[in-house]
């Protein structure tokens, strides 16, 4: 129901929208979740003609953006990161994370050896290898500049170490980007509340303020 929301909010806004699903834990182990999401939006990208609207009769896929959410953003940080997976993708105009963490090994918690995430990740070894920070750091310089943009929504109540990992995330982007990224404070909101919110008519101006995000990378007069 949450994500039924999101959906018709970004598309009374004008974007046709589309919400994939991955496979979870113990099904599958890493990288598969992200596979999952690459086959979905390499599959819109082939099948345009298929998700038209009526106010979008000839949908551009060289317009696609991509948003997700905690573990969600996870592996969509993986899927862009991970040097093979981020060359089956097509073009992307942007990226929209929220919410996700950058590294496992968090100070007072167990992800490494511990949960889904251990599981998914492997050994302590392989998650420093695995996780998305570790793949941002091998990018080359020109994979860097050729990244997608990327847009940062956080909830104004997260969890400390959610905070912690991403001043580091917004560190490490603008160390290699040369700029600080853009980043909306879900202002009132906790981890989960910011999607189940839209189409309330209450605490929907993140929401808003990405609209304005992407209009804004399409020509869209806000």
């Amino acid at each position: 129901m949450g994500y039924r929301a999101l959906g018709s909010f970004f598309a009374q806004r004008g974007f046709i929208t589309i919400i994939p699903d991955y496979r979870l834990v113990p099904e599958v182990r890493y990288p598969a979740a992200s596979e999952d999401i690459r086959d979905a939006i390499v599959w819109v990208s082939k099948n345009a003609e298929t998700i038209r609207s009526p106010t979008i009769p000839e949908p551009d896929t060289n317009y696609m953006f991509v948003m997700s959410h905690s573990a969600g953003t996870v592996h969509m940080k993986v899927l862009t990161l991970h040097p093979e997976l981020r060359t089956t993708l097509p073009p992307l105009r942007g990226l929209v994370w929220c919410a996700g963490a950058w590294y496992l090994n968090v100070e007072g918690e167990k992800f490494e050896t511990e949960g889904p995430a251990s599981f998914y990740f492997g050994t302590p070894e392989q998650q420093r290898e695995r996780e998305p920070r570790a793949l941002w750091n091998k990018l080359t310089d020109e994979e860097v500049k050729s990244f997608p943009e990327i847009l940062l929504v956080q909830a104004e109540r997260e969890p400390e170490w959610l905070k912690a990992s991403g001043v580091v995330l917004s560190t490490d982007l603008e160390r290699r980007l040369g700029k600080a990224p853009k980043k909306i404070i879900s202002e009132g909101h906790n981890h989960i509340s910011p999607n189940w919110a839209l189409c309330s008519g209450e605490g929907e101006e993140w929401g808003e303020e990405v609209v304005e995000w992407l209009n804004a990378r399409i020509g869209t007069p806000a």
